[in-house]
């Protein structure tokens, strides 16, 4: 089974695999390129490249209105969470709403927030400056609720937004590291400095932001993170043409 999303809506594709109880991975390339996995018509399993779990589905839009899907009946599926169907599917609407409205005020999860002073003690977490993705992954918090927190901290004036992104931070090892070529990106990626090294030669984060997002979804570089740092790349891209406007 395949087919495209403008034709057949998502939602309609999910409906069917269910009740015909199906086994196997609904490989989707939306704005992202997710693989769901079903057995037995349930819903127990999602990647989005090398993030895996619920919280990767929150981040999809149930309601595509473009892409492409393909169900593959010998996909491998290893159980994530067992949620009742439709309860998933309210649960993933919900959360993606969620997503979004917190989204009014920050670029992504990645983005560095400061605390001010006065700030309540709910945000001492992000103090002095610190990001929803960079506390979530070292505490093992849920990265949607401290979402919701930190756009009520910039909402409530309690915290400031900075130019800065917890993706700087990475080092990324690409094949044609230290080629001939001085002054593309991919030369100065050698795994052992981070990306504000490339923002010290010169890049701009913007440039940076796209050539990660195209690099990713060409398969030309893989990396750990590269599912969550694709998520929030499309969220800022999308975030900075707005402010744009």
């Amino acid at each position: 089974m395949q087919g495209s999303l403008s034709d057949m809506p998502l939602s309609a594709v999910l409906e069917l695999i269910h009740l015909s109880r199906r086994s196997g991975g609904l490989l989707l390339r939306t704005e992202l390129p997710h693989v769901l996995g079903f057995r037995g018509g349930e819903l127990v399993a999602v990647q989005l490249l090398d993030w895996e779990g619920f919280g990767a589905l929150q981040t999809l839009d149930p309601h595509p209105k473009q892409g492409s899907f393909r169900f593959e009946a010998r996909h491998p599926v290893v159980e994530q969470f067992r949620i009742p169907f439709e309860q998933l599917l309210a649960d993933w609407a919900r959360a993606y709403d969620e997503w979004g409205l917190a989204g009014r005020w920050l670029a992504s999860p990645s983005q560095v927030t400061e605390v001010l002073p006065g700030a309540p003690a709910e945000y001492a977490r992000f103090s002095p400056s610190r990001s929803v993705r960079g506390v979530s992954r070292e505490t093992g918090s849920d990265a949607l609720t401290l979402f919701r927190l930190a756009a009520q901290g910039v909402q409530g004036g309690w915290l400031r937004p900075l130019s800065r992104f917890t993706w700087f931070g990475l080092k990324v090892r690409h094949p044609l590291a230290r080629g001939e070529n001085r002054q593309e990106i991919p030369h100065f990626l050698d795994g052992r400095k981070n990306l504000y090294t490339l923002l010290a030669q010169g890049f701009s984060a913007s440039q940076l932001r796209e050539y990660l997002i195209q690099a990713i979804l060409g398969d030309e570089l893989r990396f750990e993170g590269a599912g969550w740092v694709l998520r929030d790349l499309l969220w800022e891209r999308a975030w900075f043409a707005k402010e744009a406007d």
